[in-house]
């Protein structure tokens, strides 16, 4: 149920406890004249409780209004740091499945006619690291 709803509720409930109560007293006391001012002030302090129930109620309405805004914000957020997770997640599976050359793989290229060049296009090792190792090797 809602919380609104509850506490209105529970309000009415009061105020008909008070009625019921002033009854009470009126039925018991019905020899004794009440003034009209003891009437008028109990009509006017159910008035102001009634107003104070209305404006309880729209503060409530208005709190809960902000508390369903903010939590719609954090499963938006939530739902984008899931996202960029799964991206970070497939990006990490991407790179490491990514083969890593060897110096044995970069001889292998450069004896099959490929440059220092078209060998570091493939492999993704830099143009003088290729060369290093082609120099050390004794193959260029």
């Amino acid at each position: 149920m809602d919380v609104t709803k509850t506490l209105l509720i529970a309000q009415i409930a009061i105020q008909i406890v008070f009625l019921v109560i002033v009854l009470i007293l009126i039925l018991r006391e019905r020899h004794i004249k009440i003034p009209l001012d003891t009437i008028d002030a109990l009509k006017q302090s159910i008035a102001e409780s009634r107003a104070l129930s209305e404006e309880f109620s729209t503060q409530v309405t208005e709190k809960v209004k902000v508390l369903s805004s903010l939590m719609e914000d954090v499963e938006t957020r939530i739902k984008q740091a899931s996202d960029v997770k799964a991206r970070m997640e497939d990006l990490i599976d991407k790179l490491s499945n990514v083969r890593t050359y060897t110096k044995d793989d970069v001889l292998k290229l450069h004896k099959g006619g490929f440059a220092p060049e078209d060998i570091s296009s493939i492999t993704g090792i830099p143009v003088g690291e290729i060369q290093l190792m082609l120099k050390v090797s004794g193959k260029e």
